[in-house]
């Protein structure tokens, strides 16, 4: 203090506290993100989800995913602009534009699997083929990430911005982990739709061969069966899954009516193929019989491990 009792000088104590903010700001986004990837009804709305939630956060005010067409050319397949920019236009030079492999931003760095950060688009000349719409829309700042997995560039994320942009590492890498999720998610979605296309081109095969098949789990209970079992066995097809094959699929000795052992029994009990013997005959739920032959294998999963049986007869 000084001599009248009033300070003569203080110390300030101040702590730059916008880094925490933006890292808690940025934490937030990758947790929201990361929820909207997780409860998407389909990629195209995951796409938008995550587009909005980069750019609402960051002040990024429009951004798009390209994919590879069936040319092998990207196009863009979702966008989000800002509802208070008019970037209507900038939005339709977009969808119009395909690009090559090296060819303008997105096929750069589809080309690279590197993100690219440009301050300017508008100043890249040929390297920036949407330059007169980007100079309308007063877009300048641009950057684009890999959506990726195991190395593979499966889209190409941009967003863009008014102003120039210095390169943000934090934003950076955020928006490139968020790719790789959108990359995960990408990967299992074309693995269900393919998975999808196998079963509906397995059920038609099923639905037109004249000999009954019914497939079994691993413990032997019915899971599926084709018209053709349905109508020799007389159950239908949800009466029939998840019941014992024994009781579905009844078979005894035509000479000596005793009971057979279910030949999907003697495939999981020893993980080979089986055929059934002579003079076996097939008793439907309503008691009608019928001479059958048949033959049963195991199924297994991708590690050699018995995963149910298929039989086949008629």
């Amino acid at each position: 203090p000084g001599p009248d009792g009033s300070p003569a000088y203080f110390v300030n104590l101040a702590k730059d506290i916008s880094e925490r903010y933006r890292s808690r700001q940025r934490l937030a986004l990758f947790e929201a993100a990361t929820r909207e990837l997780a409860a998407a009804r389909d990629l195209a709305a995951a796409y938008v989800a995550v587009l909005k939630l980069v750019c609402e956060t960051t002040g990024w005010v429009y951004g798009e995913v390209w994919e590879p067409g069936p040319d092998s050319l990207l196009q863009c397949v979702a966008s989000w602009q800002s509802p208070g920019d008019s970037l209507d236009g900038f939005a339709a030079a977009s969808r119009e534009l395909q690009f090559a492999r090296g060819s303008g931003l997105p096929g750069r760095v589809w080309a690279t699997g590197v993100p690219e950060w440009d301050q300017d688009v508008t100043a890249l000349g040929t390297g920036f083929l949407r330059a007169s719409a980007a100079e309308d829309a007063e877009i300048k700042a641009g950057f684009a990430i890999p959506v990726s997995t195991d190395g593979e560039v499966l889209a190409v994320l941009a967003i863009f911005a008014h102003g120039q942009r210095h390169d943000e590492r934090e934003l950076s890498d955020l928006v490139s982990s968020l790719g790789t999720g959108l990359g995960w998610l990408l990967l299992r979605r074309r693995a269900e739709h393919a998975l999808a296309a196998e079963r509906d081109r397995l059920e038609i095969t099923l639905h037109s061969i004249a000999d009954g098949v019914i497939a079994t789990d691993e413990r032997g209970r019915v899971v599926s069966l084709n018209p053709a079992a349905e109508a020799l066995t007389g159950w239908g097809r949800h009466d029939a899954q998840g019941r014992e094959m024994a009781e579905v699929f009844h078979i005894i000795n035509e000479h000596t009516r005793a009971t057979v052992v279910s030949p999907v029994a003697q495939v999981l009990a020893t993980g080979a193929p089986v055929a059934l013997a002579n003079h076996t005959i097939l008793v439907s739920r309503s008691g009608d019989e019928c001479v059958i032959g048949d033959s049963a294998a195991p199924i297994r999963d991708e590690s050699g491990a018995i995963a149910g049986a298929v039989l086949v007869f008629r």
